[in-house]
C-alpha cells in the first residue's frame, strides 16, 4: 500500500486551515486546488478549523459544478487494502471513522500518517468527471 503525502496544494495557499481531510479529498479526487476545494467547502457550509461532513460537500458539488461521482454500495465496512486490491484503477474518495483522504489508481493521497492497511473504510464515492 502506498501513500502519497499529498495536502491538495495547501502549502501553496496562505490559507491558514485544520480539520481539513475532506477539502484535502476533494481537492485530491477532483484534481482541484486547494483555494477552489476550500472556497466549495466555505459555500457549501463548513467553517475553517472544523471538519465537515463529506456527503454535504458532495450534494453541493453536484448542485453547483459539473463535476460528477457515484456513491459506491458497500455491504460492510472494507479494509483499505482489500478496497485497494479490488479497486486499483480509478479516483475515489473514501471515508473511515473521522477522516476522509483520496485513493487514485491504487495509492492513497492523503496527510494522514496514521492510515494502515486494516482500518475499516465505510463509504466510498467514485470520481466519475474531473476538471
Amino acid at each position: 500500500m502506498r501513500i502519497i503525502q499529498s495536502d491538495g496544494g495547501h502549502n501553496q495557499t496562505d490559507i491558514q486551515d485544520t480539520n481539513n481531510c475532506t477539502i484535502i479529498s476533494i481537492a485530491n479526487a477532483f484534481k482541484l486546488p486547494y483555494h477552489v476545494a476550500d472556497e466549495i467547502g466555505i459555500k457549501s457550509g463548513r467553517k475553517r478549523n472544523r471538519g465537515f461532513y463529506i456527503p454535504e460537500l458532495l450534494k453541493y458539488i453536484r448542485r453547483t459544478t459539473d463535476l460528477d461521482f457515484k456513491r459506491v454500495q458497500l455491504k460492510k465496512p472494507i479494509t483499505i487494502r482489500r478496497f485497494i486490491e479490488q479497486n486499483p484503477i480509478g479516483r475515489f474518495i473514501c471515508c473511515r471513522k473521522g477522516h476522509a483522504f483520496a485513493v487514485i489508481c491504487g495509492e492513497i493521497h492523503d496527510t494522514c500518517q496514521r492510515n494502515t492497511e486494516r482500518q475499516m473504510i465505510y463509504s466510498v464515492h467514485r470520481i466519475l468527471k474531473t476538471k
